[in-house]
């Protein structure tokens, strides 16, 4: 949260995460993810590498996932998660 906060103080255009949840007990998670979203409601655009799906899934709004260097989707978090069978076949899921 202070590096998000530190980040803010010079009014960036994007932020830019990278594994924010990594460590995290769930609770910070939940906390850190509700900070992000309000940030994003207030118009701020952060992008978001992270591992933990579920987190991701809550916050995002466009998803990426990217296989050995190649993008092998791309659309909306919500049509994400309606394809089990794409989270499974590059996620684990």
């Amino acid at each position: 949260m202070l590096a998000i906060a530190r980040a803010l103080v010079r009014d960036p255009k994007i932020i830019l995460l990278d594994e924010p949840f990594e460590g995290l007990a769930p609770v910070i998670v939940h906390d850190l993810v509700r900070a992000c979203r309000e940030l994003a409601q207030e118009g701020q655009t952060i992008v978001l590498v992270e591992q933990n799906l579920a987190a991701t899934l809550a916050l995002a709004s466009r998803v990426y996932i990217i296989n050995n260097g190649h993008i092998v989707y791309e659309g909306l978090a919500a049509e994400l998660k309606a394809q089990p069978g794409l989270l499974q076949q590059y996620l684990g899921v």
